[in-house]
C-alpha cells in the first residue's frame, strides 16, 4: 500500500518513551492528523495533506492493520482565501463513518459541513448544503449537526447554528427552540427515533444516547435525558448542571459517565484539567496531558503514566476499540502521522 510504511519493534522503541511498551504494529502515513475515531477493531484516521486536501483512512486490527482509504477527499486544505480548511469531527460506526469539514474560517465567513460514506465500499459526500456564515446576506445558513458515535451506531440531529453570533453577528441564532428533536441512526435497527423537546447529543454506546437539553434560544439547560435506540427515556445519571451545561461530548460507561468539557474532563467524582485528548476504554479514561498519556479508571482517583510522547511530536489524538486504544502522533516536520495501538495489557498495567 502506497504510503504506508509497517514500523519494526526498533523503531517503535526509538519513537515513544514508555513505561508500558505499545504495540509494534504502527504506521505512518502522509499528512498530518486531523481525527481519530474507532469502531471495534476498525480505526479511522483522517490526515490533512498541504495541496492534496484531506483523507480518511481504514485501519482493521483484527487482520494485522490492514490500511483502506475511504473513497472521496474531503475539501480540507484549499479553503476560502487560500486559507487552510480542516476536519472539526470524525465519527466511525459500524456501518458508516461521518467527519465535519471546517472550510477555512475567516474574517469575512465560514462554512461546515457534514460528510458520511457507507461502509465499505461507499464514497464520502455531503449530507445537506451545510451551515455557515457570511459578513454578506445571507447573514447565516442552514443548521448545524450534532453527532455522537459507540457501540457501532452513529447517531446525527440537527442542532442550532452559532456561527454568526459567535462571529460578532447580531442575529441570533438559527434552528433553536424545536419542539421535536429528530435523531437519525446509522448501525442500529431503527433509522430514526424522535425525542420531544429540543437536544443536542453528547455520547452513544451502542444501546443508549445521552441528550443536552436546549432551552428557546439554543443554550444548553444543565438537563441530561438518556434514551434507548427506540427512543424510550432511560434513568439518566445525575451530573451536576454547570459540568451539563459546560459539556461538548461525553462517553457512557457501566461505571458512569464522563463528560469533556472545555476545561477538561469530568467524572464521578473526580476532575481533570488541561487535557489535550481523550477516550474511554473499558472501565478506564485514557488521556493526553503535558506530552504524557496517562490512564485513571473512572472509579477511582489514581492516574499512571502509560507513556511520553516524543519530544518532537505536536498534536495527538486517541480513539478506543475493541483492540485497545489508538493514538495518532503528528511527526513534526515531516509532515506524516504515525498511528500507535496500545493494547489492554498495557492499559490495565
Amino acid at each position: 500500500m502506497a504510503g504506508l510504511k509497517l514500523l519494526t519493534p526498533a523503531v517503535v522503541a526509538l519513537a515513544l518513551s514508555a513505561t508500558a511498551a505499545a504495540e509494534p504494529s504502527a504506521l505512518t502515513v502522509a499528512g498530518t492528523p486531523e481525527a481519530l475515531s474507532a469502531s471495534g477493531p476498525v480505526v479511522a484516521l483522517a490526515t490533512a495533506d498541504t495541496g492534496n486536501g484531506c483523507s480518511i483512512r481504514l485501519v482493521d486490527f483484527a487482520h494485522g492493520g490492514k490500511t483502506v482509504a475511504v473513497r472521496g477527499a474531503l475539501p480540507c486544505a484549499a479553503g476560502w482565501d487560500g486559507a487552510e480548511a480542516s476536519i472539526a469531527g470524525l465519527w466511525l460506526g459500524a456501518k458508516a463513518v461521518f467527519a465535519v469539514t471546517d472550510d477555512a474560517p475567516t474574517i469575512e465567513g465560514e462554512k461546515r459541513l457534514l460528510w458520511s460514506a457507507k461502509l465499505p465500499r461507499g464514497t464520502l459526500d455531503a449530507v445537506d448544503a451545510g451551515w455557515s456564515w457570511s459578513t454578506n446576506a445571507p447573514f447565516q445558513a442552514g443548521c448545524a449537526w450534532s453527532v455522537a458515535a459507540g457501540g457501532g451506531v452513529v447517531a446525527t440531529t440537527h442542532a442550532p447554528n452559532f456561527l454568526g453570533p459567535d462571529n460578532g453577528m447580531t442575529a441570533v441564532a438559527l434552528c433553536v427552540g424545536r419542539p421535536t428533536t429528530t435523531i437519525l441512526l446509522s448501525g442500529a435497527r431503527r433509522t430514526r427515533i424522535y425525542v420531544r423537546g429540543s437536544w443536542r447529543l453528547l455520547a452513544a454506546d451502542g444501546r443508549r444516547i445521552a441528550l443536552a437539553r436546549l432551552d428557546p434560544v439554543g443554550a444548553p439547560t444543565g438537563e441530561l435525558a438518556l434514551v434507548g435506540l427506540d427512543g424510550k427515556r432511560l434513568s439518566a445519571p445525575h451530573v451536576a448542571a454547570v459540568d451539563a451545561r459546560a459539556a461538548t461530548r461525553g462517553w457512557l460507561t457501566p461505571s458512569g459517565l464522563v463528560l469533556r468539557t472545555q476545561s477538561g474532563l469530568v467524572g464521578p467524582g473526580w476532575r481533570l484539567a488541561h487535557i489535550s485528548a481523550a477516550t474511554v476504554a473499558r472501565d478506564r479514561v485514557v488521556y493526553v496531558r503535558d506530552g504524557r498519556v496517562e490512564v485513571r479508571k473512572i472509579r477511582g482517583r489514581a492516574d499512571r503514566t502509560v507513556l511520553r510522547l516524543p519530544a518532537r511530536s505536536s498534536r495527538a489524538f486517541l480513539a478506543a476499540g475493541s483492540f485497545g486504544v489508538a493514538l495518532a502522533v503528528a511527526q513534526s516536520g515531516t509532515g506524516r502521522t504515525a498511528l500507535y495501538r496500545l493494547t489492554w495489557q498495557t492499559l490495565e498495567g
